[in-house]
């Protein structure tokens, strides 16, 4: 889907998802620890890459507390597949 008409669907979708953002949510053993550890490397930036629209993604982040902890964008929801989404975060981190 090109990211013109994903982007308009993402706000009435992310809105209703953020209503029950909680449930369902949990940050499994060693996610937090790990994740502190990689920022406080200097040569290591974090990014998500996410099936899950943009709003909806860093609000499941936020909810968690884990959100501080990327540098770089989260992508996802309006490319065709996760691998697409992981070249594009790495390429934002490499420029």
């Amino acid at each position: 889907m090109p990211a013109q008409q994903c982007s308009g669907c993402a706000k009435p979708v992310a809105d209703l998802f953020c209503l029950q953002i909680s449930e369902g949510l949990e940050v499994l053993p060693g996610v937090e620890a790990l994740l502190a550890a990689l920022a406080d490397r200097p040569n290591c930036v974090t990014g998500l890459v996410t099936g899950n629209l943009e709003p909806i993604g860093w609000a499941k982040m936020a909810a968690l507390g884990l959100k501080r902890h990327f540098t770089q964008p989260l992508l996802g929801g309006c490319v065709w597949t996760r691998g697409s989404s992981a070249a594009l975060v790495l390429a934002v981190a490499l420029s």
